[in-house]
């Protein structure tokens, strides 16, 4: 009998070969129909390894590859080697672990995660990959203190822990609730360099919690945004004075360019985006 888990991965490699329209295809077919369970250490970065549970679908992602090299790249390039990253969404701690890699004994990495079922595989990262230099905060941010029922997809129990939010679409299951504040009474260091945010729709009201901290520290802003509130939030990140872009396939920052669905986009002081073009067109040229 052919081992699942070997068939999984050999499947998504053959897809390599294909055509996009046929690879894409290939690929849902792949996750959708082979029932690869078990866990397994994967090096998702060099240098970096997590625990996968296959039964979760997110893990099933960053086992087969689909692990954003070229967006941790770029951070790489913008966060010093001793900087600080803040990591709101943390889940089980792929952006954490790698920057917390990065940044070094002097730097620091300050994760947010309110799911207990992504807390665990967090912690459990973190000691893998042996990291002494990332706090972790279990409770969610938002634009105020207040309490929140965290939802995850009816088809939880098939492995979904990457959807969990702290809003209901309608059909979607609570699995209990977590306190919630803002990062600006939150964060309390000195130093701020990178904000990553993915927090599956919450995005603008933890922007609004976050105002006076951005001011602050102009640091760079990694976000996803829902389509739903894409206008609030750029109208939002524009009045502070940054600057929109998008990750090309190649590595490289672009204006953004309207389009549907949810969107990853970096967020640049307008100050800064001179400078920030200049580093990724010099490290590109070395590429």
């Amino acid at each position: 009998m052919i081992n699942s888990t070997s068939l999984f991965k050999a499947g998504t490699k053959l897809s390599g070969i294909l055509p996009q329209r046929i690879c894409n295809s290939l690929r849902f077919r792949v996750l959708a129909q082979i029932n690869a369970t078990g866990k397994i250490l994967e090096e998702v970065h060099p240098g970096v390894f997590l625990e996968l549970d296959l039964g979760d679908w997110l893990h099933r992602l960053y086992y087969l590859g689909f692990v954003e090299q070229n967006t941790f790249k770029i951070i790489k390039k913008l966060l010093p080697v001793d900087g600080t990253f803040v990591d709101i969404g943390a889940n089980i701690g792929i952006y954490s672990c790698i920057m917390a890699n990065h940044v070094g004994a002097k730097g620091s990495v300050i994760a947010f995660e309110p799911m207990p079922e992504n807390l665990a595989a967090l912690y459990s990262n973190i000691a893998l990959n042996q990291l002494k230099n990332i706090e972790v905060n279990e409770l969610a941010l938002s634009n105020r203190q207040k309490a929140f029922n965290l939802y995850v997809p009816s088809v939880h129990q098939q492995g979904s822990t990457g959807c969990t939010q702290v809003w209901n679409p309608g059909d979607w299951v609570s699995v209990g609730s977590t306190d919630a504040t803002t990062l600006d009474i939150a964060f309390q260091k000195q130093r701020l360099d990178f904000i990553k945010i993915d927090t599956q729709g919450h995005e603008l009201e933890i922007l609004q919690g976050a105002k006076l901290t951005i001011e602050r520290f102009q640091p760079f802003i990694l976000c996803e945004v829902f389509e739903e509130n894409r206008t609030k939030v750029f109208d939002l990140i524009k009045s502070w004075n940054y600057a929109i872009f998008t990750e090309t396939k190649d590595g490289y920052l672009s204006d953004f360019l309207p389009s549907s669905g949810w969107v990853d986009v970096f967020l640049i002081p307008q100050a800064k985006v001179e400078k920030v073009m200049a580093v990724l067109s010099k490290s590109k040229a070395h590429d």
